[in-house]
């Protein structure tokens, strides 16, 4: 049997309350056993990590992907290609 994601799109004005209902949803939503991820949405080009450091040097010399990864967490940081579906790639992961 084939296992099934349910997507739900948060959408509003800034300052409206997106966040502090996500993040009430994330809390209900594990507190009655289920997985839940999150994409967030920027729809402002800037940099996710600090100029200077070894990760963003290695994706400045050309590395696709380049990751980071902690004792507790990791992070893959890839281009996105124009009008890419971003879930194409990420939806493995949900």
């Amino acid at each position: 049997m084939g296992c099934f994601v349910k997507i739900v799109h948060i959408v509003g004005r800034s300052k409206n309350g997106k966040t502090t209902l996500i993040l009430d949803l994330i809390v209900e939503l594990r507190r009655r056993g289920l997985n839940v991820g999150t994409l967030k949405h920027s729809g402002h080009a800037h940099e996710l990590e600090k100029p200077g450091k070894d990760s963003y040097r290695h994706r400045q010399a050309g590395a696709v992907p380049a990751a980071v990864v902690t004792p507790d967490q990791m992070a893959v940081f890839m281009p996105r290609q124009p009008g890419e579906n971003p879930f194409d790639r990420l939806g493995p992961l949900f």
